[in-house]
């Protein structure tokens, strides 16, 4: 069996961790079967909270820095039981985004190194089996993030080179310190990346058919639509009973 079944995809904004964990999702349902592999992205619609932040992400709603974090903490602790179920039934679990990776990016400037420590190891949230940072340069990002042309999340998302500059260091930092993480190089292919992490897993070559080559694997909004978030809701209640 397989250690590392709960695999974690981060990396600066416009990165491609999105894409790229699609695309994951998709290659691992090709090969174990799509009942098997459960995608989720922090923060999602698929808890009340999570609904909350993307609507003030939205310009919705408006929440304070601080009172955000809390809420980001919050949808993490209330997904934990739903994904520990999943892994406890076999399931493959990939996350766009956690806060236990990105709040010592984007909280730990504000909050300092030693209070987001203290809270995360308080959460007891499951920890990813494998950490997989997408590293591409700030001015790389910042062009995609031009060429995408959406509107920018103010509050995480900055507009000068060296903001992000600061944030890949950060990311890298994690990538030099944790022993679960492993960085990717955000300026090769998804093909090549997918490659990288299916070798990692130790899985084995060409035994999937790529369906991101196949145009099926959208490159935005890595928010798992209606019917998938259904999916791996199931069990939900059955995960918060077990963990009580």
């Amino acid at each position: 069996m397989n250690k590392f079944k709960y695999l974690l995809i981060e990396g600066i904004d416009a990165s491609g961790k999105t894409t790229l964990a699609k695309a994951l999702v998709t290659r691992l349902q090709d090969y174990f079967g799509a009942g098997k592999v459960m995608p989720t992205a922090f923060p999602n619609r698929a808890t009340p909270i999570g609904y909350l932040i993307r609507d003030s992400f939205d310009g919705k709603v408006s929440i304070n820095t601080n009172t955000m974090w809390w809420l980001l903490l919050a949808e993490a602790v209330e997904m934990d039981p739903v994904i520990e179920n999943q892994l406890a039934h076999g399931y493959w679990v990939v996350s766009d985004r956690h806060v236990q990776i990105s709040s010592r990016i984007y909280q730990e400037p504000i909050y300092g190194a030693a209070t987001i420590n203290t809270v995360i190891k308080a959460a007891r949230l499951r920890k990813p089996d494998r950490i997989y940072i997408l590293d591409v340069p700030a001015e790389v990002a910042l062009e995609r993030r031009t060429k995408r042309g959406e509107a920018r999340n103010e509050r995480y998302e900055p507009d000068e080179v060296d903001g992000v500059i600061a944030q890949r260091r950060a990311y890298n930092f994690v990538a030099d310190q944790d022993e679960t993480a492993i960085r990717l190089d955000g300026t090769k292919s998804i093909e090549h990346n997918l490659d990288v992490i299916w070798a990692d897993l130790g899985l084995p070559e060409g035994a999937a058919t790529i369906k991101y080559r196949r145009g099926e694997v959208d490159g935005r909004n890595g928010h798992p639509p209606a019917e998938v978030t259904e999916q791996y809701l199931e069990g939900y209640s059955d995960g918060i009973e077990k963990s009580k």
